[in-house]
């Protein structure tokens, strides 16, 4: 609840990406990725990724999709 309202800058930064090595990038799967993080879910469990087609491929990989 707390990045409720967060919006990425004019040059498309956000914290999300930085945390992943992409501070301009797409960030919406980061937003994820990060949220699992802080949930604490294991790696196993959720696999953290910067990529949305490559996350959805590796649950397809492990039948999680």
């Amino acid at each position: 609840m707390g990045q409720m309202g967060y919006t990425e800058e004019d040059d498309e930064y956000t914290i999300f990406g930085q945390c992943y090595g992409y501070p301009n990038g797409f960030w919406r799967n980061m937003f994820v990725s990060w949220c699992a993080d802080e949930a604490g879910i294991s790696k196993e469990a959720f696999l953290c990724s910067v990529n949305c087609a490559r996350q959805v491929r590796s649950f397809t990989a492990l039948g999680r999709c």
